[in-house]
């Protein structure tokens, strides 16, 4: 009996066993497959985390490369400003020797040109005396001018040798300048010498001269003066000036653009209570061609009596 009931309970042990042995088995497998899965997921995680860290140290190289980039740009662009300015500098310098010397050679040409103009004068004084009220014409004075004669002109810091030509005009003057490049083109009331070939595309160019007889240099001043004012950024007042013509001059500016209008006014008193008012236009770019260009010629102006 005992016998019996021992092998009984070794039975129900072995049993109870086996289903505790198959029990851990299922839970070891359960075990080790969580275990995968999260070791699985670490790897994608991780594998992720090196993918943006790499994506990062990729665009810090970027940005660092950029900022490499815009250092380098802008030290260049100041290596650039300073060689500019470097260049400006031995410009201006260079202009200011040239100028020196023009100005000790300018005042030897004009005390020569004094001293011929007073010449010329005095002759000119006798002739008038001599000729009958009425005749005094522009063809007879034209006779105390040449009709052709050599200048020398500095145009942007480079000396040019030419001939200009002597131009006679109904309204009480005379002037010469250099007919292959210019033109004289009659208008109601005045007179404009302008370029012989106008650029496409660019700021007119031209001069205009014209005698007013019934106000005198400070009334046409003063209202020219007005009228800039009213129209342009920059305007100089009024200066007294000597060359290239004794009058009054006034400045007015559109802007700095290289295309930027430019005028450029002389008041010149025409000896009898009147002036001739003398206005230049050109832009910015065309300051050192045609705005010098219409300076010398000016230093050739000169009032002559009409025909009564």
């Amino acid at each position: 009996m005992n016998n019996r009931l021992n092998k009984h309970t070794d039975e129900e042990i072995k049993d109870s066993l086996m289903k505790q042995t198959d029990a851990s088995i299922e839970m070891k497998n359960e075990i080790w497959s969580r275990i995968e899965k999260r070791i699985n997921e670490d790897n994608e995680n991780l594998e992720k985390s090196e993918v943006t860290i790499n994506n990062e140290k990729e665009t810090d190289k970027q940005l660092r490369n950029n900022e490499e980039q815009i250092y380098n740009r802008r030290a260049r662009k100041n290596n650039v400003v300073e060689e500019i300015n470097t260049v400006q500098s031995r410009s201006n310098l260079r202009k200011g020797r040239i100028n020196m010397r023009t100005e000790k050679r300018n005042q030897k040409n004009r005390k020569r040109m004094f001293n011929i103009g007073t010449i010329a004068a005095s002759l000119l004084i006798v002739f008038l005396a001599g000729t009958a009220p009425g005749h005094a014409t522009i063809e007879r004075i034209k006779d105390f001018f040449l009709p052709e004669k050599p200048i020398v002109e500095e145009i942007e810091g480079m000396k040019e040798e030419k001939n200009v030509q002597l131009q006679e005009s109904k309204y009480g003057y005379v002037i010469y300048f250099d007919e292959t490049v210019y033109k004289l083109e009659e208008l109601e009331g005045k007179d404009r010498i302008l370029p012989m070939n106008q650029a496409a595309n660019y700021p007119e160019v031209y001069m205009e001269i014209q005698q007013v007889e019934d106000k005198n240099i400070e009334t046409s001043a003063t209202e020219i003066q007005k009228e800039l004012k009213d129209q342009y950024e920059i305007v100089m007042t009024g200066e007294e000036v000597l060359e290239p013509v004794k009058g009054i001059l006034l400045y007015a500016q559109a802007g700095n653009e290289w295309d930027d209008e430019v005028l450029r006014y002389y008041i010149v008193d025409n000896t009898q209570g009147g002036s001739f008012i003398i206005k230049q236009q050109f832009f910015v770019e065309a300051s050192e061609g045609h705005g010098v260009r219409f300076d010398n010629m000016l230093k050739e102006f000169q009032i002559v009596k009409l025909q009564e």
